[in-house]
């Protein structure tokens, strides 16, 4: 794991400290997704109410592969109150069964948001009009220009919270 860290940390340094350039595709996307998937296992680590199987985290640990059906999105924040980072994390139900796990976190001024299916049909869907503040990553879609617009920010702690909301439900 120690290597995905190091393999990642330029690219992290360039987007957190917002240098001008473009993620490669998709390779960057790769790399991004990989890491991403990382730091949200280590977060649901801590979750009371486990959600991902033993089988997700040995597979990841051996593969370093994203979980299968997973989506992942990055987006930019204005405000860096604290050195650190923040997080949200929840789980999404439908017809009172756990569905998907999500994680949105912050390093500086990157966000990453993470969404891993128990099964990969589940279809997530957003609500109010966060698409612009996030790009998705993972499963590739093309390059991504970085920094976004300063106006695609998100500008406070607020915005991030909502930004972790709007997941609205799922299929």
């Amino acid at each position: 794991m120690q290597n995905l860290d190091e393999e990642a940390k330029p690219l992290l340094s360039r987007l957190c400290f917002v240098e001008e350039g473009q993620v490669a595709f998709p390779d960057g996307n790769h790399l991004l997704a990989r890491w991403a998937t990382k730091i949200a296992l280590v977060l649901h680590s801590i979750w009371p109410e486990p959600f991902i199987t033993s089988a997700q985290y040995a597979n990841f640990r051996k593969d370093q592969e994203p979980i299968a059906g997973s989506k992942i999105w990055i987006g930019a924040m204005h405000r860096i109150d604290d050195i650190g980072g923040r997080q949200n994390m929840a789980t999404l139900k439908s017809a009172d069964e756990v569905k998907v796990y999500v994680a949105t976190f912050c390093i500086l001024h990157l966000v990453f948001q993470v969404i891993c299916p128990r099964d990969v049909n589940v279809i997530v869907f957003r609500t109010h009009g966060f698409e612009k503040f996030v790009e998705q990553i993972w499963p590739p879609e093309a390059a991504i220009d970085w920094p976004p617009p300063r106006d695609d920010w998100l500008k406070s702690e607020q915005d991030f919270r909502d930004l972790h909301r709007a997941l609205a439900g799922v299929e």
